[in-house]
């Protein structure tokens, strides 16, 4: 089931038990566990190939992306600056002295 790409709710479900059941009985059979997570792995390996094969071979513009963004962060990131600009504190004892000059 984890190997056709389920996930632990999933896995839950069809185990008859609340997710948290599973956690812990991934937590006390640690073989469990493993085979859990090989069968994910092997899944996440098949989504990976798909992937590659759709930007390739259907040239999918959006997978393209994907990958690249992720291959090759710094030169595909999307590009946000945050500047976090206060005035100094001159300029604002400076402001405040002409507000009450008004008043």
């Amino acid at each position: 089931m984890s190997e056709a790409g389920a996930l632990d709710t999933d896995i839950a479900k069809r185990f008859g038990v609340h997710v948290g059941t599973l956690m812990v009985w991934k937590f006390e059979y640690p073989e469990f566990r493993e085979a859990i997570n090989l069968n994910k792995d092997k899944a996440d390996v098949r989504v990976e190939a798909a992937l590659y094969s759709k930007a390739i071979e259907d040239k999918d513009t959006a997978a393209l992306i994907f990958i690249l963004k992720n291959r090759k962060k710094d030169e595909w990131r999307d590009g946000f600056v945050h500047r976090h600009e206060a005035p100094l504190a001159g300029e604002v004892a400076s402001s405040i002295k002409d507000m009450e000059k008004d008043l």
